[in-house]
């Protein structure tokens, strides 16, 4: 490692003290420091950081203010960046800090992720999926403290090869056994009692419930047990719930909520109890309050959770039970209290494991040297060669730069194609889906909008929500370059099943002028304005209509071919308006229909508006559906996917496989 000072700039929260104790390490190590953030430092020495706010639009932390927010913090952001010019960027928090940094498109970047993030947040729905996605896919090197936490990672479809397991690490000169603090022993007057501690905030993911319903137990056999809970809550209703479970199992004196203390006197605390208890629900890796109690020497009692028993064995240096079973924890505490000689033998096991494996300037030491390996190897690096694999049971193989391989050599987009279509052919999960349809359809002209392009897709999506009774309204963007055939499918679709068209008519010159700049680009997909046009146009005619739902063709059964990093979503604005300022001719397209990001956002987030891939729920062959569409309709074959249009046979069938070397079918 070379000794380069390196102008670091860190993302991240700055009134919490995992943030602090990266940036506090790295300034006094002399590297120069900034941190942005949204959030102010309180009570806490950032001697020697710089620190920059930037502040929101809209001061409420609530969905959807917070997404709200994001374009005029990562203004600001982007402004200091680019007048700090750091070596290295680290963002701290994947779904807030992460994805402004990725945003801010500075490159290396590094991303923390701290356990909910990765966890819970992916989980929530699409929307949050996709950002938690794209913000570890800008991302130089990702950082955890956890291995289940790392296969998280994986499994959203990030290359394993990015990941490091890097602790937040512990303070060991700072929170190690000592004498215990009469003063305050004697202010909360617990001289004559056994103390059982526990840091995790309380809000509904500590579990309190459990700790006070074992307290309960625990008293009956040591009534000189005292139960202490530190720390804050964004929860303010959890906790008086958890008060007043105290109140009725007669705890009042037993159990004590004793709020926010500030962290230089944690250590104390510690060193003033007999036992350490977490109850936590979920966890990155090993809790900092878990692993400062131990580095304390005490006995700890923790869940049995993610990677929680690689740093407590059982009967070893502490105790592990099953989450929520508070007559385990009663009986393990207990245990304890009986015998404390082992409780001591417990502690100083687990000390000793603390400063081997998780100690802080060891840790932060692991990272400095990252730091200055990306700092000089990004910007002349490429992707790093890699062993040649193919999944053994797609054709995939490492020409994916983003592949990623289990122990058994089966492919992440096998598994993801796996996990989507749980749902397909599920006739429960269609007439559940057509019943909300027609609900919030009802005293509406129709009840969704349908994309028709004349193509085999499209044509049984249209005959499918017929059938199942929908009433949509038929929706054809006309490009100027539709081939007879099309026009010719969509009449006779449409007509015999009695659906309404509504046609638009993009602009031929505008359109002429984006087409020509995608084709001087060079980039790969020159029909990407047609794309944006049809999903502008959904939208578009979903408000004008006020209905919620989009019918589509698209479907994973026959458009799952490539993975999602070669493609590019229709959705980005930006995209489409640079190539047009660069190469196009017009000033200014006045007529041509696209959708921002932001209104994307609100139609589908707060409006509630949603595609509905009617063919996933079907048990879909496109062999069969082009018979039954000739038999029915006379319907006509065009020769190829997406030929219904000039334009896209000459990109599918000429520029991709003769420019760009793909074939796509």
């Amino acid at each position: 490692m070379t000794d380069k000072k390196l102008t670091i700039c860190f993302l991240g929260n700055a009134s919490s003290i995992h943030t602090i104790k990266w940036a506090r390490f790295f300034s006094e190590k002399g590297h120069n420091v900034h941190l942005i953030s949204i959030d102010k430092p309180i009570g806490h020495d950032l001697k020697g950081v710089k620190i920059h706010i930037v502040n929101r639009l809209i001061p409420i932390q609530k969905k959807p203010w917070i997404f709200m927010n994001m374009p005029i913090t990562i203004l600001q952001a982007k402004k200091i960046i680019e007048e700090i010019k750091p070596d290295i960027m680290h963002a701290h928090y994947i779904v807030s800090y992460g994805l402004r940094a990725a945003l801010s498109g500075f490159r290396p970047l590094i991303m923390t992720a701290w356990g909910s993030d990765i966890l819970v947040a992916p989980k929530q729905n699409a929307f949050v999926r996709f950002l938690v996605k794209y913000a570890l896919n800008k991302a130089d090197l990702i950082t955890c403290d956890a291995f289940h936490m790392k296969k998280a990672i994986v499994d959203l479809g990030i290359s394993e090869s990015k990941i490091k397991i890097i602790n937040f690490g512990t303070d060991t000169d700072r929170f190690k056994p000592g004498e215990k603090n009469q003063k305050i022993i004697k202010e909360l007057d617990l001289e004559k009692n056994k103390i059982i501690i526990s840091l995790k905030w309380p809000d509904p993911l500590s579990d309190y419930g459990t700790l006070i319903r074992s307290a309960s137990i625990v008293i009956k056999k040591h009534p000189e047990a005292r139960f202490i809970i530190l720390g804050p809550t964004s929860f303010p209703e959890h906790l008086e719930e958890l008060k007043q479970l105290v109140k009725e199992l007669n705890l009042n004196d037993k159990v004590r909520f004793l709020g926010d203390v500030i962290n230089k006197e944690i250590p104390e605390y510690l060193r003033l109890s007999d036992i350490y208890v977490c109850t936590s629900l979920s966890d990155a890796g090993l809790a900092s309050s878990t692993s400062e109690a131990m580095a304390c020497g005490l006995p700890a009692i923790i869940t049995d959770f993610g990677d929680n028993s690689r740093w407590v064995e059982n009967e070893k240096n502490g105790f592990l039970f099953k989450l929520r079973d508070h007559e385990s924890l009663a009986e393990k505490i207990i245990y304890l209290l009986d015998n404390p000689s082992l409780g001591k033998k417990f502690g100083e096991i687990s000390r000793k494991i603390i400063e081997e494996r998780n100690d802080y300037r060891k840790e932060m030491a692991k990272m400095e040297s990252m730091y200055q390996e990306l700092a000089t190897s990004v910007g002349k690096r490429t992707y790093r060669l890699r062993e040649y694999k193919i999944c053994k049971q797609c054709i995939m193989d490492t020409s994916d730069p983003a592949i990623v391989f289990d122990a058994n050599e089966i492919c992440n987009h096998c598994k993801r194609y796996k996990e989507q279509s749980k749902y397909l052919y599920s006739k429960k999960e269609i007439l559940t889906a057509v019943a909300k349809i027609k609900e919030d359809g009802k005293g509406k002209q129709y009840d969704c909008v349908l994309g028709m392009s004349g193509g085999v897709d499209s044509c049984t999506a249209a005959y499918t929500a017929k059938k199942y009774g929908l009433r949509p309204l038929a929706i054809h963007v006309d490009n100027g370059w539709n081939s007879e055939i099309s026009q010719s499918n969509i009449e006779r679709v449409l007509g015999q099943l009695g659906i309404d068209l509504y046609t638009h008519v993009i602009d031929w010159e505008e359109f002429k002028d984006l087409q020509q700049a995608f084709l001087l680009s060079s980039v790969s997909n020159i029909d990407y304005p047609y794309d944006h046009a049809i999903l502008s146009l959904f939208f578009q005619m979903a408000e004008k209509m006020k209905v919620k739902y989009i019918i589509s063709g698209a479907n994973d059964k026959t458009e799952f071919i490539m993975p999602r990093d070669w493609g590019y979503n229709s959705w980005d604005q930006k995209h489409l308006r640079v190539i047009h300022q660069r190469f196009g001719k017009i000033k200014k397209l006045k007529t041509y229909p696209s959708i921002s990001p932001l209104k994307l956002f609100k139609d589908s987030f707060i409006k509630g508006v949603r595609m509905f891939r009617i063919l996933d729920y079907i048990d879909y062959n496109k062999k069969e559906a082009k018979a039954f569409l000739q038999k029915e309709f006379g319907w006509k074959d065009y020769g190829g996917k997406h030929c219904e249009s000039i334009y896209s046979r000459f990109f599918i069938g000429y520029v991709l496989p003769n420019k760009f070397g793909r074939l796509r079918n």
